[in-house]
C-alpha cells in the first residue's frame, strides 16, 4: 500500500490550476485598486471614461432592459456559481482537492451574491429608484458622506 505525501498535493493539477487562478487574481485585483487608487488621488487620471468616473462602472447596453452590463453579471455570475458548484461536487473528493476545497467551497456563494447585487443594481437603474445620470448618489456615497460629516471617533482618530 502506498501513502501519499503531502508534496504529492502540492504538485498535482488541481493545485497548479489554483494556484495560477489565484496569481492571476491577484494581479488583476491589484491592477485595477492601483489604478482607481491612481484616479482618486488625481481626477484628471484619464485611464477610465466619463461614465466610469460617474458610476464606478463601464455600463453596455445601458438602456436595453435585462441586456445591460448588470443583468448580464448576474446571469454569467449566476452560471458560473453552478459550474463551480458542480465541479466542486465533482471534485471534492479526489486526491489533492482536500486543501483547496474550503477556499472553493466558500467561493461559490461569494460569486453568486457578487451576480445578485449586480442584478440588483440594474432592476435599480431600470426602476428608475437609482438615476446616476441626473446626480443621484448610490447608498455608499450617501454613508460615506455621513460618515466623515460625523464625529465619528473613528475616523478622527488617525
Amino acid at each position: 500500500m502506498t501513502t501519499k505525501s503531502n508534496s504529492d498535493d502540492k504538485n498535482s493539477f488541481y493545485a497548479k490550476a489554483g494556484n495560477a487562478c489565484h496569481a492571476i487574481t491577484i494581479v488583476s485585483t491589484l491592477g485595477f485598486a492601483l489604478l482607481a487608487g491612481t484616479y482618486m488621488r488625481d481626477p484628471a487620471f484619464t485611464f477610465f471614461d466619463g461614465q466610469w468616473k460617474q458610476e464606478g462602472f463601464c455600463i453596455t447596453n445601458r438602456d436595453v432592459a435585462y441586456w445591460n452590463s448588470h443583468d448580464l453579471c448576474l446571469y454569467v455570475d449566476t452560471a458560473m456559481a453552478l459550474l463551480a458548484a458542480g465541479l466542486f461536487l465533482t471534485w471534492r473528493k479526489d486526491p489533492g482537492m482536500e486543501s483547496a476545497n474550503v477556499i472553493f467551497q466558500s467561493g461559490i456563494p461569494g460569486v453568486l451574491f457578487h451576480g445578485v447585487a449586480h442584478g440588483a443594481l440594474g432592476k435599480a437603474i431600470r426602476d428608475g429608484t437609482v438615476n446616476l445620470e441626473d446626480g443621484h448618489k448610490l447608498p455608499i456615497e450617501t454613508a460615506m458622506e455621513k460618515m466623515s460629516e460625523s464625529d465619528n471617533p473613528l475616523l478622527t482618530a488617525a
